[in-house]
């Protein structure tokens, strides 16, 4: 782009799947933060919805089909005004479970994740994800020193979905509907992280087609090359009339 040119989109990344076990796993970072970065990356959740979470929008925990309604985040309604319902995946249920055990909620109308005062966090908080004010993240100090922002943690979970990292792989369709994007142009974003997925889907299509061709030997090969255009020889009926037979 040229120097000074306005950028069109924020720029993000997201966690290989090695980074993902170093953060929801590293004992360098206290566990209530590891079940909320767990909680961030498999909900795809935007960091403002994740501090807004009360538990009467939990449903199902132990249920067959648990689920989740984002109502709100910290400054207000979601990004796009509309609430949504999403199914929880097992990481997400097995973060929350873990730590309703531990803090105990007194009503539905509790916070998930509250401040030490009860209430909610203000808008820059990330769980201390990020180094501030000479207090250093515990993304740091698990050992992670390349950039990558909490917001980041949503782009992660959406861009794994389609990749089909954990598990089958999620369509465009379906992983915007999940996310709560206004639209299938901001999925397609991360339609290009896939390489590995279409390489897999390639290999397959190959091997499935190749599979399903008839197998041709020498003979074959000779009626071929005798009849390029795939019409059989004029032969002559009975009467001397003559016939065409074609393949």
């Amino acid at each position: 782009m040229p120097k000074g040119a306005p950028r069109l989109e924020d720029a993000w990344t997201f966690l290989t799947p090695e980074e993902i076990d170093l953060i929801t796993t590293s004992k360098a970072i206290p566990l209530r933060e590891r079940l909320i970065y767990t909680f961030a990356i498999f909900a795809g959740a935007r960091r403002g919805e994740v501090f807004a979470l009360r538990w009467g929008d939990v449903e199902g925990l132990d249920g067959e089909h648990p689920r989740l309604t984002i109502r709100r985040g910290v400054s207000g309604p979601p990004k796009n005004g509309r609430p949504r319902r999403c199914p929880l995946l097992p990481a997400t249920v097995d973060a929350l479970a873990e730590w309703k055990a531990i803090s105990q909620p007194r009503s539905d109308s509790a916070l998930v994740w509250p401040s030490p005062d009860g209430v909610e966090y203000g808008e820059s908080y990330d769980a201390r994800w990020s180094s501030k004010k000479g207090q250093e993240g515990w993304l740091k100090r698990a050992g992670l020193e390349r950039h990558v922002r909490f917001h980041d943690l949503r782009h992660t979970c959406a861009s794994h979905l389609l990749m089909g990292t954990w598990g089958e792989a999620w369509s465009l369709e379906e992983v915007s509907d999940f996310m709560g994007h206004t639209s299938l142009s901001v999925t397609r974003r991360y339609a290009h992280l896939a390489p590995g997925l279409l390489d897999r889907k390639a290999a397959k299509t190959s091997h499935s087609s190749s599979a399903s061709q008839p197998k041709l030997g020498p003979s074959d090969h000779a009626q071929v090359l005798a009849n390029p255009r795939g019409f059989e020889p004029l032969t002559f009926g009975s009467g001397g009339r003559r016939s065409i037979q074609l393949s």
